[in-house]
């Protein structure tokens, strides 16, 4: 299942909650966690990436390592890969 984050616009709180896809809207129909209003929204936001192969890749080839730094190099702000 996938953690989904929403925002509140009135008070700006963001929380995040793990739920089915078919769950997803239930928090946008209920009140703020923080402030008990009615207006969350789902953020978007960036989808969640390889964030740990610190011991997979100790035990790869560095051709894989290569591969990883690619797609690293290309994924832009904020990458979460770790090569080493």
């Amino acid at each position: 299942m996938p953690t989904y984050d929403y925002m509140c616009s009135e008070c700006n709180n963001v929380f995040s909650k793990f739920s089915k896809i078919s769950d997803r809207n239930i928090p946008t129909e209920s009140p703020c966690p923080s402030c008990g209003s009615l207006t969350v929204s789902q953020k978007i936001g960036n989808p969640m990436t390889v964030t740990h192969v610190g011991s997979i890749l100790s035990k790869t080839s560095d051709g894989w390592n290569d591969v990883l730094n690619k797609v690293k190099g290309g994924s832009g702000r904020g990458s979460t890969i770790h090569t080493k």
